[in-house]
This record gives structure tokens, C-alpha cells and sequence, in this order.
């Protein structure tokens, strides 16, 4: 019977998997033993670094979460309540029977915060619904590994260049210029000194970017702004769809934006950047959620990994398709998962 069925999953005199977060359910087996995506990412990182893995979850699950993992390796963080913002409906803010305003977590942006305080100075981030079981997940760990070795020497590279830009008067410029064209960005006019510890002095990504199959979300795109010409990750959300050269552009977009990357964000003499600092705040989008059952339009903050890095050193490598393994629904595990669940 589908009904009794659906009970047992959801409700709460089966599974309960309704009150659930989707990270604890557990989509898969390995060896026959039901693992979900918490497990699975801890087992990913223990074959990447000695170091902790950190989880942003929603404040209801952090108990419950942090119950069922028991992991002493494993931090957790909520978005902050102070990110959030009012929610609007037909002009009006959203109140709830009280009377007082609704205010509704702004989106993934609201994470820099998060990121701004971990204490470490190499992160590796990647979404919790993109993770195979361990017995599968060599590409995946394969592609991190290669990520953050390029990170490693990219910024070994660019600590070199800075301190020797601030202590040796007698710095060759021009191999440090040609250094950034031919690795970085060639369409920056660096002139002097000064102009080229500006350009290096920032936090820096490598994302991963894997082909294009019609996926939902954000992709790698020069954007212009004010005349200088970079790199960023641009959101389908961010784009005038009704202008036909900006649909165009994003249509014929060869690659997608998996979350898959490594951030350095410590400078040459191990000082925290302020990531603060960095962020395009201009950008930003309007979404629509249900909010104390109206529909609601919620602004959400500069994306974590768009609008909240827009100014930070970045690289695209493109990765293989098939470290890119999101579950967002259980029709995703059909029908390549089959052989995941067998």
C-alpha cells in the first residue's frame, strides 16, 4: 500500500524522515550498512586532512545532529541571526500572529560570516547533498587533492611575489606582471608596485567547474564591472532572462559551478583576511518563499560563492562530471544510483 508506505517513511511512528534533515537520511549503503551524507563527507575528509570538518546546519537539527554523528573531528555552525532579513508580501512585511515581523535566513551569502571565523587558513567547501559512498568517492577525493595542491603552490607563488614587492627595491616587476597574465588574469593594467600588491593581496579560490548538462544553478562567466573585466561565478537568478543576449549568453554556458572548491584565506605573513572585504555589495537577488503561509519575497545576500568572493584571486579548473554526484531529491539516485543502493 503507497499510503502505508509513505506513513512508515514519514511519520513518527516510522522513519520520521518528514522532521528530518536530508544529510541525516541515509540514501545509501556501503557494504550493506545504511550510511547518509554527514557520514559520508566525514569519511571523504579523513582521506583528505588530519584536520576537522566543519558543518553549517539549520539551528533546529544542531542537536540532533551532533547526537547522531558524535564526532569528535566535526564543528557546527548556524546561520547568524543577525544576517537575516524581513519578509515581504504585496509590500507589506510578513508578521507573525503576534504582530512581530518575520525574518527569514538570507540565503547562502549569509555564510561568509561563518567562513570569516573559522580558524584555519586552507577550506575546502562543497555542498552536502553532493557526496558518494566511500567505496565510490575516489574521483571526488582525487579532484580535491589535485585542487588544493595547485592552491598550495599558486599561493606559495604569490607569497613570494608579495613579500618580495614590500622588501626588495630591486624586484623585477615585469616577471611578476607577465607571472599574472599568463596565470591568473591578463586584463588588469598593473603599471607599479603599489597596484600589484593591491591585486595579489586578496583571498583566493580555486572552484572546480564541471560540464554543462542542463543543471540548475551558477556557472563561470567574465562579468564587467566598471570597466575592469574578472572572473566570477554568476547565479541563473542573477541574469535578465527577458534580455535575449544575456539568455543567450547563459544558455550557450559551457560549464556549471558544482561547489567543489579550495580557499586560501590568510595572507603571505599568516594574517586572517577580513573576507568582509571582498564582497560585491551590490549584488544580491530576490527570491520567493512561503512565510507563515503567504507568498513571501525574501532578499538574499551576495551568494557565498558569487557575490560574497566576487573580489577574491580566482581559478576555474575544470573537473570530471563524474565527481559531481548531487542527491537534492530521491529521484536523483534513479538510475544511476541503483547501483549505489545495491
Amino acid at each position: 500500500d503507497p499510503q502505508l508506505l509513505a506513513n512508515f517513511i514519514l511519520g513518527p511512528e516510522g522513519l520520521d524522515y518528514d522532521k528530518a534533515p536530508k544529510g541525516l537520511i541515509p540514501f545509501y549503503t556501503n557494504e550493506k550498512v545504511g550510511l547518509n551524507a554527514f557520514e559520508m563527507h566525514l569519511e571523504e575528509a579523513k582521506q583528505i586532512s588530519d584536520s576537522f570538518i566543519h558543518f553549517t546546519v539549520a539551528e533546529d537539527f544542531l542537536d540532533k545532529i551532533k547526537t547522531e554523528l558524535n564526532e569528535e573531528r566535526a564543528e557546527y555552525s548556524i546561520q547568524d541571526h543577525s544576517t537575516h532579513f524581513i519578509s515581504m508580501h504585496d509590500n507589506e512585511p510578513v508578521r507573525d500572529e503576534s504582530g512581530k515581523l518575520i525574518f527569514w535566513p538570507s540565503g547562502h551569502g549569509s555564510l561568509l560570516k561563518n567562513l570569516n571565523e573559522l580558524d584555519s587558513d586552507l577550506v575546502f567547501i562543497k555542498n552536502i547533498d553532493n557526496i558518494q559512498v566511500p567505496s565510490k568517492n575516489a574521483i571526488s577525493i582525487e579532484v580535491k587533492k589535485i585542487l588544493g595542491g595547485y592552491l598550495i603552490d599558486l599561493k606559495q607563488t604569490i607569497d613570494l611575489f608579495l613579500f618580495q614587492l614590500e622588501e626588495d627595491p630591486e624586484v623585477n616587476l615585469e616577471e611578476i606582471k607577465i607571472w599574472i597574465t599568463n596565470t591568473l588574469d591578463s586584463s588588469f593594467d598593473l603599471s607599479n608596485k603599489s597596484e600589484l600588491i593591491t591585486y595579489l593581496h586578496r583571498p583566493i579560490r580555486i572552484a572546480g567547474m564541471v560540464l554543462n548538462e542542463g543543471k540548475a544553478g551558477g556557472g563561470p562567466f567574465w562579468i564587467k564591472t566598471d570597466g575592469d573585466i574578472g572572473l566570477q561565478i554568476v547565479e541563473g537568478a542573477q541574469i535578465d532572462r527577458s534580455d535575449a543576449i544575456q539568455n543567450a549568453i547563459l544558455t550557450s554556458s559551457t560549464h556549471f559551478n558544482p561547489v567543489d572548491m579550495v580557499c586560501s584565506i590568510v595572507d603571505h605573513r599568516g594574517i586572517k583576511y577580513n573576507l568582509e572585504e571582498y564582497i560585491d555589495k551590490e549584488s544580491g537577488f530576490l527570491t520567493k518563499k512561503q512565510v507563515n503561509g503567504y507568498d513571501a519575497i525574501i532578499m538574499e545576500r551576495p551568494g557565498l560563492w558569487n557575490g560574497s568572493m566576487a573580489n577574491w584571486l580566482s581559478v576555474f579548473i575544470e573537473i570530471p562530471l563524474s565527481s559531481f554526484t548531487p542527491v537534492k531529491d530521491v529521484l536523483d539516485l534513479l538510475p544511476t544510483g541503483k547501483e549505489q543502493l545495491s
